[in-house]
């Protein structure tokens, strides 16, 4: 059975019972970055989270129902560190150095939060709820990279090449590791330097000294 049939997930109402939710969700983000989406059983939720098996399933409906929860909880998390289009700091950068920060708002996303992102890309190769919720979200985080070009006059399709560019250069390093494609080492400091030259260059940007 997909996500797709899960039921929706019934929100707490008491301080009690939205505390305790909150230990579940937290303790399913600790387990999938430890051991993926095996290490993801209602035991070990509920060991970790001082929970019992039945208050999971009466808030939950079922096993389905606690995973897609516990992936929107994740998402909320990887959001954080993506790319704010309101931020007002955007209109104070050139072109070059804007482009630049973008691409590392990207990978900051990916790379801090690898540990979640791999079993969830994962996941998603097999669980059509979790693979479009996917799809939406990196849609949303490449239309936010797209407005945030723009400030700089930069044509939408353009800033789409090198955000998809630097969108696969990052799923497949979390899915597979630094070392999967070239035995040369490259740190993540590295790996995102590398990827804002590249956007630079594709943009034919003026690079400054």
């Amino acid at each position: 059975m997909s996500a797709a049939g899960a039921p929706a997930v019934r929100p707490p109402r008491q301080a009690r019972s939205r505390a305790t939710w909150a230990r579940v969700l937290d303790a399913g983000l600790e387990l999938l970055e430890e051991g993926g989406y095996s290490a993801l059983t209602v035991e070990a939720l509920c060991a970790r989270a001082g929970a019992t098996p039945p208050s999971v399933y009466a808030r939950a409906g079922n096993k389905e129902g606690l995973l897609l929860a516990i992936y929107e909880h994740a998402i909320k998390r990887i959001d954080a560190t993506g790319i704010d289009p309101q931020d007002p700091e955007w209109d104070a950068l050139a072109a070059e150095p804007l482009v630049r920060r973008a691409v590392g708002a990207v990978c900051r996303g990916w790379l801090e939060n690898a540990g979640l992102l791999r079993p969830i890309v994962h996941r998603a190769a097999h669980d059509e709820e979790i693979f479009r919720r996917g799809s939406q979200a990196s849609r949303e985080l490449a239309a936010d990279y797209r407005t945030v070009l723009a400030r700089a006059g930069i044509d939408e399709r353009r800033a789409d090449a090198t955000f998809r560019m630097v969108y696969a250069a990052l799923v497949q390093r979390v899915m597979y590791g630094e070392g999967f494609e070239s035995d040369l080492p490259l740190g993540e400091s590295a790996f995102t330097r590398m990827l804002g030259d590249a956007a630079v260059r594709y943009l034919q940007l003026e690079e400054t000294p």
